[in-house]
């Protein structure tokens, strides 16, 4: 049904206090077509912007866990206020059960199950669009989402990042780079499962990370060669992400309690985030601009 929904026209509302998620979600719904995407870190800003923007906002897509106000009592807030039959799709992880059938109590036309992949995007958007509430009994009745919500992140219920058109940047080498990078996401998020071997860990992080800077290295050189405009921003975004994720590892070995699911969802987030949105407008550049 989502593929017969003209987005051109829409504006969504994104609140969530990580900025991955933002990159991620503008990425897929700009590539949807959706027309604006509205940002806000928690749920103050997010009553600010329905305040200045609400009459044309479509869509809100909210995160559950937010500092200063969280997603629960924003969709709270949103019922009883003018803009009570917007439609509202939250974004969960592990461990959220709970709070998360309190949303559903409230009024929500979906649910988005970390980490993020554009696919579940789209599968969400039609039905919520079309005003259809999640029904709390036929919720609660689903076993599978249940485990899933009640696993508390230590890796039972990770799920693979899924190679797709919907992530090709239509560029054979960098495709095929990419692709062999998800292979090896895959591996580290499966290996570190509970029970797995610190070393087994170990080496597929180290091997992770050999190709994600081969890769880096050479769109970077691409970049030089086609004297690319946005060289500075994109390898900024190379940067931090090195930066990060040795950061988020490094609490993951120490056995920091949250690292794990951090660890996951910024892998997962991050990459198809950077891959539909940044990676796209170089392989764009690098078509009119071959080297």
């Amino acid at each position: 049904m989502t593929a017969f929904v003209d987005f051109s026209s829409l504006t969504a509302l994104v609140v969530d206090d990580k900025k991955p998620i933002h990159r991620l979600m503008e990425a897929i719904l700009y590539k949807l077509g959706f027309r604006r995407v509205l940002n806000a870190y928690d749920g103050l800003e997010a009553e600010q912007v329905l305040l200045d923007e609400g009459k044309s906002i479509d869509i809100v897509f909210c995160d559950l866990w937010m500092p200063h106000k969280d997603g629960v009592a924003l969709i709270n807030d949103i019922r009883k206020s003018r803009y009570k039959d917007l439609p509202v799709v939250v974004v969960t992880g592990h461990g959220d059960r709970d709070v998360l059938v309190e949303a559903i109590n409230l009024g929500i036309e979906g649910f988005l199950a970390k980490p993020i992949l554009p696919e579940q995007v789209i599968a969400h958007i039609g039905p919520a669009l079309q005003k259809k509430r999640i029904d709390p009994v036929v919720f609660c009745m689903n076993e599978r989402i249940v485990d899933y919500l009640e696993d508390d992140g230590t890796g039972s219920q990770i799920r693979p990042i899924v190679w797709s058109s919907d992530i090709s940047i239509d560029h054979e080498i960098l495709d095929a780079e990419h692709e062999r990078l998800i292979e090896l996401i895959n591996r580290l998020l499966d290996v570190s499962k509970d029970g797995a071997e610190s070393q087994t860990v170990t080496s597929a992080y180290r091997e992770m990370m050999r190709e994600i800077v081969s890769n880096f290295r050479h769109e970077e050189n691409l970049m030089r060669a086609s004297e690319y405009p946005d060289i500075k921003a994109h390898k900024r975004e190379h940067d931090d992400f090195v930066e990060h994720i040795g950061s988020l590892y490094q609490r993951y070995k120490k056995g920091a309690v949250k690292s794990k699911p951090e660890l996951v969802n910024f892998l997962t987030s991050w990459w198809v985030a950077h891959i539909i949105y940044t990676d796209k407008k170089l392989a764009a550049h690098l078509k009119t601009n071959p080297v």
